[in-house]
Parts: C-alpha cells; structure tokens; sequence
C-alpha cells in the first residue's frame, strides 16, 4: 500500500488514516437485497473473504490505486433460488455502529462537493451548515434532482459518483477527502453523508435486479484518496475515470450553441 496511506482492519471494520489528513475508523460494507418479496441486509467488515447468507455469496475487495486504494463489492448466486438486489454499499462508515469521520474539526466546518445528476442539476461546494446552499424542501424538487432521495433522510448531503469532503477550519489535518466511482458501466451510484457528520456512504443502486443461481455482479469501483487540493482530486478523478471507461477523445472540441440540446434536440439561437 501507498506510504501516504495507512490502514488495517479490525473487527469493527477498516481504519484509514493519511499523514496530516483525514483518518476513518469502522468502515464496512453491506448488500442490501430481497428474497422471496422480504428485505435483506448482508453487512461486511473485511477484505477477501466470502461471506454468504441466503444463497449471496459477498466478497469486499481492496486494491492500491496510486495514492489511496480501490475498493469494489463482488456477489454471486450460490443457492437454488432467485434474489433480488436492491443496492451496495461499497464504503461505508456510521457512528451508530462504532464508525468515525476525523476532518481535525466539527462537521459544521466541512465543506461538501455535491455533484450534480443531469445537465441543470445543482453541482456545487456545500458548506454543511450554511442554509443558504440547502435545496428547496420540496419532494418534488428532491426527487427530481436526486435520483434516490429518500424522504426517512431528506436531510442528507447527496453527489452523484463523486465527492470532496474537506474541512474549512484551519487544523492540523489539512488534506481533502476524496471518493469518486471509477467505473459508471452498470450501476447509477452516489455518495452520501449526514449534516452531522455521523453516516458517510458510497453506494451503487441496483434497483431490483434479479440474481438467478450461477450469476454474479460487481460493484463500481470506488477510488478512496486524500489531497491537500480540493480541485486537483477531482481533476484526478476525472481523468482516471475517462481511461477507466475509455473515453472517446475528439481531435478537436465540439463546438456549438448550447449543450446537448444543440446537437442532440436540433435546437438553434433562433
């Protein structure tokens, strides 16, 4: 593992921590998932080892990825009959089950890098405490703009793929937080977190989809870094995300009058 990262796991989970930067403690993983019509949860606490409940064969995969680590969420059907996956949580830290975000300052002085889901969604830095970036509390509105919202947590601070946590308040931890999916091929995935700091989760959405005997599926790939630069990790980001998903790179930038209205809706100036 990278010498700028450093961590171990316990019963309780994993630790990460980065030289003057933020540490986690209590970080898991969990499968959510139905079986014959009744809800399930799987919950995870170590790497490369299988665990299986129901049939659901669940393994919590880590891997270094230059200065931080990758980590994914592999299942498979090992029973006789048919599951159902609702979503996975590839990185997940809660308080209430012994899990900590340390920033080096209260939650009230971080800011979070919410990024939006379509074209006009909102995408922006939040201050968590600053009512000012908070979005209309309408359930209509929330649920137009954030795919998942769920109203038991209407609260919650919500990206899409992406986010950048740091803290605004001078202290000796000094890095930003970064998790960002990698891969976006099968699943539609977000990061969320609590106002109070208490709840950080990266989850991939799978929304009901069948799991028959003999099949399996992964997770995206989350990468899971720190940086002094709140802009560069997500620059960082980006670009590996592109050559994870093979972006096509065009001999010159396209040019036209809007976005994708222009050259997808035949729209013009006039």
């Amino acid at each position: 593992m990278n010498r700028a990262l450093t961590f171990h796991f316990g019963p309780g989970g994993a630790t990460l921590s980065w030289p003057d930067g933020p540490s986690l403690r209590g970080v898991t993983a969990a499968a959510y998932y139905r079986v014959e019509g009744k809800e399930r949860a799987l919950r995870l606490t170590r790497p490369d080892h299988a665990t299986t409940a129901d049939g659901l064969q669940i393994t919590w995969r880590w891997d270094p990825a230059e200065d931080g680590s990758d980590v994914w969420l592999e299942v498979a059907n090992v029973g006789s009959a048919d599951l159902v996956l609702d979503a996975l949580d590839v990185f997940a830290v809660r308080a209430a089950e012994g899990g900590a975000l340390d920033l080096g300052s209260p939650p009230a002085g971080w800011s979070f890098y919410q990024n939006g889901w379509i074209s006009w969604s909102p995408t922006f830095a939040r201050h968590v405490d600053d009512g000012l970036y908070t979005d209309p509390g309408t359930p209509a509105y929330r649920r137009m703009h954030q795919p998942h919202w769920d109203p038991a947590h209407g609260s919650d601070l919500s990206s899409e793929w992406v986010t950048v946590i740091k803290s605004q308040v001078a202290s000796r931890k000094s890095q930003a937080l970064l998790l960002g999916f990698v891969t976006t091929g099968d699943q539609l995935s977000e990061i969320r977190m609590t106002p109070d700091g208490t709840g950080l989760i990266a989850r991939c959405h799978l929304d009901g989809i069948p799991l028959r005997p003999g099949e399996g599926s992964r997770s995206e790939r989350l990468w899971v870094r720190a940086g002094p630069d709140p802009v560069a990790l997500l620059e960082g980001w980006a670009e590996r995300t592109g050559r994870e998903m093979r972006a096509r790179v065009p001999p010159t930038p396209p040019t036209g009058w809007c976005t994708w209205y222009y050259f997808y809706g035949e729209n013009t100036a006039q």
